[in-house]
């Protein structure tokens, strides 16, 4: 006699059904949860440096110079040329320079030079820098920052912190150049200087919305340094 639920004599058997492996899933879910993590803190820390460069680039938009000129020899200024101060470029001239930096933002900013175009020490122009007590010239490099221009340039080192919504000034010196060439008319050097900062680690660069007007001669000095 059969079984109930048998057919022909023969047992049915129960379908068993086969369960995924608890082992096999909580081995897969820390893998799961690393993987997001990291994701979570890479798009964490991209929005933490995105932040920070716009940060410090709305600190540097505040941050300005001018200057101005003093102590200069007798008859070395002319009438101003458009509104920028002229110097007549004459033999032995020479004049100090007080540059301003104003930060009007929110943080502290350290300057790391001043940069004066073609007044280096292989500068072509009648005009060089000149090293102050308050700074000294180098070619190019600034405590470690390299400065475009190299020795075409003067680079003055100007170290010092201005702090947030504040003033400093440091005192340059510009001079006559013997060997500098000049066309008989006006030489003028737009948005001069150059002031190189830092600010939030991130290194800036500012011009004075200034230009400088150098008035040359044709004297016979400067033949042998002026090239076709």
């Amino acid at each position: 006699m059969s079984q109930p639920g048998s057919q022909g004599g023969t047992p049915q058997t129960t379908p068993q059904v086969t369960e995924p492996s608890t082992q096999r899933a909580r081995w897969r879910r820390p893998w799961v949860i690393t993987v997001a993590a990291f994701v979570v803190v890479a798009v964490l820390a991209a929005a933490g440096v995105t932040s920070w460069i716009l940060m410090a680039r709305h600190a540097a938009e505040q941050v300005s110079t001018r200057w101005r000129l003093v102590n200069c020899t007798k008859d070395a200024l002319d009438n101003s040329y458009f509104g920028h101060p002229v110097i007549r470029s004459r033999p032995g001239w020479r004049c100090g320079l007080v540059v301003t930096v104003r930060n009007r933002s929110g943080h502290d900013i350290h300057t790391l030079g001043v940069v004066g175009g073609f007044m280096g020490t292989i500068g072509g122009a009648e005009i060089k820098g000149l090293s102050t007590q308050a700074a000294k010239i180098h070619d190019g490099v600034v405590g470690g920052t390299n400065f475009p221009g190299g020795e075409v340039d003067a680079t003055w080192a100007v170290e010092m912190t201005v702090p947030a919504h504040s003033s400093r000034h440091v005192d340059l010196a510009i001079a006559w150049r013997q060997s500098g060439c000049n066309g008989a008319g006006r030489t003028t050097f737009p948005g001069w200087p150059i002031v190189v900062f830092k600010v939030l680690g991130r290194t800036h660069h500012i011009s004075a919305k200034q230009a400088l007007v150098l008035k040359t001669f044709d004297d016979p000095h400067d033949k042998a340094a002026c090239r076709e």
